[in-house]
């Protein structure tokens, strides 16, 4: 029983128990989340999108990745799924793809003379500061600095 156990954890610690994320993986993960959106099911896409970090970051299909953060993308933007709006910015700033996370984000983030500033406001300013790329670090910096919102001055 004891040897059988080392031998468990052995195979755990050489890793040769884990499951890669292959293509196909991130492309039903990346249909899930499309599928879901489309129909409205905001409890659907919030699930999907919660997962797609994990997905996102272990594979290693350039077409799925691409399709995944203009999904992610999608559904931050789609009122019809609102309350997946913050899951899917979160998730952007979780993704180890920092430029192509970033160009979504961009597009996101508030102007830093908006009155009205939420919670989605501030997650889109959170995630561009997980992110952080180099080639970006300096308009974020400026951005907060012209926040004329003191919720965003502080995000």
């Amino acid at each position: 029983m004891a040897t059988m156990r080392r031998l468990l954890i052995a195979l755990l610690v050489l890793g040769l128990l884990a499951t890669p994320v292959v293509a196909a993986d991130a492309n039903d993960a990346l249909l899930r989340l499309r599928k879901a959106r489309k129909a409205h099911r905001t409890e659907a896409v919030v699930k999907a999108v919660r997962a797609m970090p994990e997905v996102f970051n272990a594979s290693d299909d350039d077409d799925a990745r691409l399709g995944i953060l203009a999904e992610l993308a999608a559904a931050a933007l789609d009122e019809n799924v609102d309350g997946a709006r913050i899951d899917a910015v979160r998730a952007l700033g979780r993704l180890n793809d920092v430029g192509g996370a970033w160009d979504e984000l961009a597009y996101i983030l508030p102007y830093a003379d908006q009155e009205e500033i939420g919670a989605f406001e501030v997650a889109a300013v959170e995630a561009v500061g997980t992110l952080a790329p180099e080639d970006g670090f300096d308009n974020l910096l400026e951005f907060v600095a012209e926040a004329e919102h003191p919720v965003l001055a502080s995000a």
